[in-house]
């Protein structure tokens, strides 16, 4: 025995997924890495009573592994969860040596046998090429995330780019884009221009700060009284931009305009105290153009609105 002692030795370092059997079949050693899987003393018993010979298929003695010395062979093991390895048998003076590996169950059974480097060959790449796998999943988890938060924040830049800082309504920028969007997919709609009156004497009397509470009061009441798919923009200074989509009514626009003009008109309550203000307002229906131009409607919105200044201030013309 002191020769198969010595056989193993060398055998537990160099291929610690090995099994030396004697000329009937019997396992005479097993190596480390292999009893785990196993999960069992195995020797002393007959390989073909444990292991399962899948390909070559062939008779179950140890007559089939003269035909198949240094050949492939897959087998399956018996006596623990089910696993397949692969295989190579050689022999060795009066022995046979079986030499498993994993083959592409190693992820597997890494996992369900915990096994570490210290586990395979010196020469076997398997840990590392089961870290360089694991690193590249964890790289491509972690690129996955970085786009996402990339993404994300490509969404926030675009938001940013296209709203108004102060008021959370569409900038210049953020109208534009929307119409280009949404008006193909539109009926009739309605571009309201308005200005606030006497905006600059807040400024000069209360401070810019009230002047930002009158900005942000004012988008208030936009939202309040629009509906939710309208386009509400803050062209910049006291100036705003209202589009009602798909109506085609002159009487829901003057509706809408006037009660617009009617609560920013009421007193505002500021940090600094009680402040009032009126909106010149003016209105133009696509209905009310041959050929419907988004430029030709802003200048017409325009006129409208310095035709409420004109006429008074505090009011709404509409352009029908």
């Amino acid at each position: 025995m002191a020769d198969i002692q010595e056989l193993a030795n060398g055998l537990n370092w160099l291929c610690p997924m090995h099994l030396v059997l004697d000329r009937s079949g019997q396992i005479l050693h097993c190596g480390p890495t292999l009893l785990k899987v196993v999960q069992e003393d195995i020797i002393g018993r007959n390989f073909f009573e444990l292991f399962c010979l899948v390909k070559p298929t062939l008779s179950g003695s140890i007559d089939a592994f003269q035909s198949i010395e240094a050949q492939s062979l897959v087998v399956e093991v018996e006596v623990s969860s089910p696993l397949q390895l692969k295989g190579i048998c050689t022999r060795l003076g009066e022995y046979y040596v079986v030499d498993f590996s994993f083959g592409f169950s190693v992820v597997e059974a890494v996992q369900r046998y915990e096994l570490s480097a210290s586990d395979f060959s010196p020469t076997d790449q398997t840990m590392g090429m089961l870290y360089l796998s694991e690193a590249k999943s964890l790289a491509l988890e972690e690129f996955g995330r970085l786009s996402s938060r990339l993404e994300g924040a490509k969404r926030i830049a675009e938001v940013e780019a296209h709203t108004d800082a102060l008021t959370g309504l569409l900038n210049r920028r953020g109208l534009e884009s929307a119409l280009n969007e949404a008006i193909k997919n539109w009926g009739e709609f309605a571009i309201m221009q308005l200005d606030l009156d006497h905006f600059k004497a807040v400024n000069d009397g209360m401070g810019h700060s009230a002047g930002d509470e009158v900005l942000v009061h004012v988008a208030r009441i936009l939202r309040k009284e629009t509906r939710k798919h309208d386009l509400l923009c803050r062209n910049g200074g006291d100036e705003f931009l209202i589009v009602l989509t798909n109506i085609s009514e002159r009487a829901v626009a003057e509706e809408t305009g006037n009660r617009i003009v009617a609560e920013i008109k009421k007193t505002m309550q500021l940090s600094e105290g009680a402040c009032r203000v009126s909106a010149s307002l003016g209105t133009v229906l696509s209905g009310s153009l041959a050929d419907v131009d988004i430029a030709k409607l802003l200048t017409e919105a325009d006129k409208a609105l310095y035709a409420s200044k004109a006429s008074g201030r505090g009011r709404q013309t509409l352009v029908a």
